[in-house]
């Protein structure tokens, strides 16, 4: 009889770690509110239930036995995972670590505790509230809702109308009524993926997030790696990162951070114990070898991670992510009827792979970072020639739709 794994989340970007868990001959049990999720149809059991839904998977858990229980890419499983894992004693995330993941603005209070610096920040439960406290954060701030990620609910507010606007958008999208104001900082925004062994930061990667100049607040065009800073700033990084993994207290785990580079330094603008969305995992893989997924797993089935027995020996000196969306990208929102060149993609200079980032059959407007459309990952000797093979490739391709 096999042991079985819990994977809570079956959507398109949790398929990886349900096949990986599948290719290491483990029985596979998903759990996921969407009865059309695509992971579904590749688990061996699989129960309609809201990620959130703590107790009833943790039920689910319990019948099946399991040995393991893990998630990827959303911090709505995090929760979960962790009443599983601490009923079931499993591996499993830190209390400290799934609120600070699922909570912002526990967050920022966490981090304040400790020392780590902070844009100015408040938490609102009502228009109100948040009208009274956008005085003490000030013009232009950025809302959003306290407990959601992928850019739902996201604004830049500039002035008291629009955050009345926008208020309704940010506080429907937060699962406990909680939207978080704070300060709008200004500079170049980055992603930081780090692998955690036993409290220490093992391997990390800086990489810039560049976003659209103007339309889809927060969503991002590009992943580009090397991210350009120098070796001074880098160290900065690494420090606030491992302050935060301390801060957390998380011992072993795959931790995503974004973080802005201001003229007070680097500062967090998120973090969460999790592999990060946005195909980041195939960013690192290729400039690291590790794969993210495996690890992940490993982690769960209470493994000891030796990162010289994952190395796969690949490794680019500089790789790009870069996303073919509607606007404000070139793509036309509506339903597709034909794609013309994805055949070819994987034979243009520099191209590493490419694929559809969901549903390959309707292209939506953007509005979050789960309505990208295509994505191409991309190598070069430099991050300009490696964006410049993304650019070639990216314009091989056409997709004909019916417009909407």
């Amino acid at each position: 009889m096999k042991d079985s794994v819990l994977i809570i989340g079956a959507g398109y970007e949790q398929i990886p770690i349900i096949i990986e868990a599948k290719r290491q001959g483990y029985e596979v049990v998903a759990v996921d509110g969407n009865p059309d999720a695509p992971g579904l149809t590749f688990s061996d059991y699989y129960y309609i239930v809201s990620t959130r839904c703590a107790d009833e998977i943790t039920d689910i858990a319990l019948k099946h036995k399991v040995c393991a229980v893990t998630s990827m890419i959303t911090e709505a499983a995090l929760e979960s995972v962790y009443k599983v894992a601490s009923t079931l004693n499993l591996p499993g995330p830190s209390l400290k670590s799934v609120r600070a993941s699922t909570d912002k603005t526990y967050m920022r209070e966490l981090f304040d505790a400790y020392g780590l610096v902070n844009p100015r920040f408040a938490k609102a439960g009502s228009l109100a509230e948040a009208l009274e406290k956008s005085k003490a954060v000030g013009f232009p701030m950025v809302m959003k809702p306290a407990d959601s990620g992928g850019q739902r609910g996201l604004f830049v507010v500039r002035n008291r109308s629009e955050l009345e606007r926008n208020f309704a958008t940010s506080f429907k999208a937060s699962v406990t009524g909680k939207v978080i104001l704070e300060e709008q900082l200004t500079g170049t925004e980055y992603n930081v993926v780090a692998i955690v062994r036993n409290g220490r930061i093992g391997s990390l990667v800086v990489s810039e997030r560049r976003k659209y100049p103007v339309g889809a607040y927060g969503i991002v065009a590009y992943h580009i790696y090397p991210s350009g800073l120098d070796d001074s700033i880098l160290i900065q990084i690494k420090e606030l990162i491992r302050k935060s993994v301390n801060a957390m207290k998380i011992d072993n785990g795959i931790v995503f951070s974004q973080i802005f580079l201001t003229s007070r330094g680097p500062m967090i603008i998120e973090t969460a114990e999790r592999i990060p969305g946005g195909v980041m995992d195939k960013l690192f893989f290729y400039v690291t070898g590790y794969d993210l997924v495996k690890i992940q797993l490993d982690i769960a089935l209470g493994k000891e991670i030796n990162l010289s027995h994952y190395n796969s020996g690949i490794k680019y000196p500089a790789v790009v992510v870069k996303f073919l969306n509607a606007y404000p990208g070139r793509l036309l929102p509506g339903t597709v009827v034909e794609a013309k060149g994805v055949d070819k993609i994987l034979n243009v200079k520099g191209v590493l792979t490419a694929n559809y980032f969901g549903n390959p059959n309707t292209i939506n407007p953007l509005r979050t970072g789960s309505d990208r459309f295509y994505y191409i990952i991309s190598h070069g000797l430099t991050r300009e020639e490696a964006m410049r093979n993304a650019d070639s490739a990216a314009d091989i391709l056409h997709f004909e739709v019916l417009e909407r």
